[in-house]
């Protein structure tokens, strides 16, 4: 006796979306050039990524997952798949996965159907395979290659991390010192009290070439990702880029010894100041009246610290700043750098021409 079956009915697409939500596994249903179409709450847990931010992506690309390409001529199912897909906070998930080809009702290739789950621990040692899978590999050697891998991959994307964290904070910085130095030449246009118009002008022009200094030194430690520079080469760019504000009419030759003496970042600040003071010094009173300027720049080490000896070819220092009985702002400045940011000494003298010594407490190059 032949017992009537009930009429079936489409399957309720809430039916559907409730079951993949329910699902213990992670379901990841794959079009025919390997992008995400289906992405479950359980795939979310294991590998961090939203549904949102998951569907549309190639699963190569978002996961680092190993290639589908050869399943499309598989009309069967790999029913136990040992690979690795790296999660969205960047480490690699060891996973077992079950994959079903998707076909048309004619045969015509869809996708696939992935269902994945964690790799129990005791089955988590894994090592690349031929076909770009992995499988399970007991050898020391082996695994341990994979980990260097692993470890590889880790530091690709902290490099290209810091690399971009770097790239912003730089931009900003320039674009704020930029601004500064912009503020201070406006406000030497609109001066009220005429009397005192060239004092303010004076002052607010020695302002902007320190904010000048600062952003050259900013433009040397963003060149080198601010890792630990040449003294020798901070001091030719900073004493030349002041050195440029004379203008074509008259002309400085800066003579820096080349030396491989390097600093932290955390030094290069203090000591671009330093060293725009004392250029400054010297086109304020070495080069006037006078066509050619001679600046030599002498570094060298004793000890644990850094000896710094700037010269110029003018007149020289005034006997009451020799002895300490006058100084302005410039010079005020290079004692406190000295005592303080340099943990060392200023001191100066005459010898046809200025000389300044500093000496810098060497410290730590990586600093920042």
């Amino acid at each position: 006796m032949n017992t009537a079956r009930p009429a079936t009915h489409p399957v309720s697409p809430l039916f559907l979306a409730a079951a993949m939500a329910c699902a213990p596994e992670a379901i990841i249903g794959l079009t025919a050039d390997s992008r995400i179409q289906l992405w479950n709450r359980e795939a979310q847990r294991l590998l961090g990524y939203s549904a949102e931010e998951a569907i549309g992506q190639c699963i190569q690309e978002l996961l680092a997952a190993p290639s589908f390409e050869n399943w499309a001529n598989n009309p069967h199912p790999l029913p136990r798949l040992e690979t690795a897909w790296r999660a969205k906070n960047g480490t690699w998930q060891p996973i077992c996965a079950t994959v079903f080809p998707a076909r048309s009702p004619d045969g015509h290739p869809l996708g696939w159907c992935l269902f994945a789950r964690p790799m129990p621990p005791e089955n988590a040692t894994l090592t690349t395979c031929p076909n770009g899978a992995y499988s399970k590999n007991e050898d020391p050697a082996a695994t341990a290659e994979l980990e260097l891998r692993r470890l590889y991959e880790q530091t690709r994307l902290d490099a290209e991390t810091k690399t971009g964290l770097l790239r912003e904070i730089n931009h900003r910085v320039k674009n704020n010192l930029i601004s500064i130095l912009g503020l201070i030449q406006a406000e030497q246009q609109y001066t009220p009290d005429k009397a005192s118009q060239p004092i303010v002008k004076e002052a607010l022009g020695h302002l902007s070439q320190r904010v000048r200094g600062l952003i050259e030194v900013h433009h040397l430690l963003s060149e080198t990702q601010w890792q630990p520079m040449r003294l020798s080469e901070l001091a030719d760019r900073i004493i030349g880029a002041v050195a440029c504000s004379l203008g074509p009419s008259k002309q400085v030759a800066v003579q820096v010894a080349d030396s491989p003496v390097r600093i932290s970042p955390r030094q290069a600040n203090s000591l671009a100041l330093a060293l725009n003071e004392l250029a400054t010094n010297t086109l304020k009173y070495a080069a006037a009246g006078r066509m050619m300027t001679k600046v030599s720049v002498n570094i060298e080490t004793n000890g644990d610290f850094i000896r710094l000896e700037y010269r110029d070819d003018g007149p020289g220092f005034p006997t009451d700043i020799l002895q300490r009985q006058r100084q302005g702002v410039g010079l005020n400045l290079l004692h406190q750098l000295a005592a303080g940011a340099f943990r060392g000494t200023l001191t100066l003298h005459n010898d046809r021409g200025a000389v300044a010594v500093l000496s810098i407490k060497a410290e730590e190059i990586h600093r920042t």
